[in-house]
């Protein structure tokens, strides 16, 4: 049986959890979403490199939302009623910003 883990969300949790994935060989499948596509890119050359570094056979590519019903686990790693629309509507940056 293959397995397949998603994680929804690239930010530090969501890199974090991947990576620990890959280094204890959790999964045969690692599929990966986030609204930023930069960010993703970024974090996949990344894993990828890690999972090559330490011999992993772990599959890392970008998760089609079409596919989710594949995956045997999804972890939703994004800020609960996180929208930076609101952020910037209510100028509530700290002082240092």
């Amino acid at each position: 049986m293959v397995i397949r883990i998603a994680i929804i969300g690239t930010g530090r949790l969501g890199t974090r959890l991947a990576e620990q994935i890959v280094t204890d060989g959790v999964c045969d499948e690692l599929y990966l979403s986030n609204r930023c596509t930069q960010r993703l890119s970024g974090t996949l050359l990344s894993l990828n490199i890690w999972s090559k570094l330490l011999q992993k056979k772990t599959k890392i590519s970008i998760l089609d939302l079409k596919d989710i019903n594949l995956m045997n686990v999804i972890i939703i790693a994004i800020k609960e009623n996180y929208d930076p629309r609101t952020v910037i509507r209510n100028a509530s940056f700290p002082s240092w910003h």
